[in-house]
């Protein structure tokens, strides 16, 4: 079969290795019909991220059971499924007090960027880390339930309710993403997007007019701020409301910022991070996505045969003119 591994920063291959053995006990092969690119995947590829090589990546997922190892009841070959590939040891002090996004062993059980993942035409997995995926949702919403449980995380976290007025920082998925969930809670949503081609897109999937800047005279101002760039905690500082809450929701290892205390403690703001998300949310994200359409964001799909062409388009950014949104790859 053709998997595609990490080598080292700017190094992909497309390799040929042997069908994985038959799964064991509690093992679950599926064939991935399409895996989604991360901004984590583009952040290894960038060496932005630490991952070690070598290893295939690829942790947003849908595909098809081929088999299953003995004692495995949940699934059988021909489910359509959805993987969530961030798994937990079940055993740890963050485990046992519920937190399982910030487990102790983590980083070695995550699929994609810790073990292998779905940048392949097979995979083998635990049977707790894949989900039936409901037949109204086709593959390209499927790929979007891993982020969409991180962004559902961060909301939640932040406490959106009838009535705030969020502003989105960043119309990339993530934040096309936060504003669908947003305008299903909050009182208002704008969505920030500097580069046109995302503005359009956000625009067809959310249904809102995303804006090219923010005005940060606006009165009223937001309640809370969404940033999903992770590069814009300033601008939200300055922009949210007294008494609100700025939600740092992008990962950007190369950001930095300059924060007063008493822009925290003088107005009352809470800083909130999230990143990751906790199992108990991810069925949550699988029965929210049926009603969200929002699979125009997934724009371009590519054979593995052609990743390395896919992964140079997605280094190079927005407003490179690379005309993409999210990407995904075919197996």
């Amino acid at each position: 079969m053709h998997v595609l591994q990490f080598r080292g920063p700017g190094e992909l291959a497309l390799e040929q290795r042997a069908a994985p053995p038959a799964p064991g006990p509690g093992q679950v092969t599926f064939r991935p019909t399409l895996a989604g690119v991360c901004g984590t995947d583009r952040a290894i590829y960038l060496g932005r991220y630490h991952c070690e090589p070598p290893r295939v990546l690829g942790h947003e997922a849908v595909g098809v059971v081929t088999e299953v190892g003995e004692g495995v009841n949940r699934l059988r070959p021909g489910d359509r499924v959805v993987l969530d590939p961030t798994q937990s040891c079940g055993r740890c002090d963050r485990c046992l007090r519920a937190e399982s996004s910030h487990c102790a062993n983590k980083s070695a059980l995550e699929i994609g960027v810790g073990r292998d993942g779905a940048f392949a035409q097979l995979l083998t997995v635990e049977e707790q880390a894949l989900y039936p995926l409901p037949a109204d949702v086709p593959d390209r919403r499927g790929v979007l339930i891993e982020p969409l449980a991180c962004v559902l995380t961060g909301l939640r976290a932040a406490a959106v309710g009838p009535a705030d007025r969020v502003v989105v920082l960043g119309g990339g998925p993530m934040g096309v993403l936060s504003a669908l969930l947003a305008a299903r809670w909050a009182a208002r949503v704008s969505l920030v997007e500097p580069d046109p081609y995302r503005r359009e897109l956000a625009a067809a999937v959310t249904g809102l007019t995303p804006l090219a800047g923010l005005d940060e005279s606006a009165s009223p101002p937001p309640t809370v701020v969404v940033d999903t760039t992770g590069s814009l905690l300033e601008l939200g500082l300055r922009t949210v409301q007294d008494g609100g809450r700025v939600l740092l929701l992008g990962c950007d290892t190369a950001a930095t910022a300059t924060i007063r205390p008493f822009d925290l403690t003088g107005r009352c703001v809470s800083l909130i991070g999230s990143c990751d998300y906790h199992a108990q949310v991810f069925p949550a994200a699988i029965e929210l996505i049926r009603g969200l359409p929002c699979e125009e964001l997934v724009t371009d799909v590519f054979p593995l045969t052609e990743s390395k062409s896919a992964f140079e388009l997605l280094a190079l950014g927005p407003g490179s003119g690379y005309g993409a949104g999210k990407l995904a790859f075919a197996p």
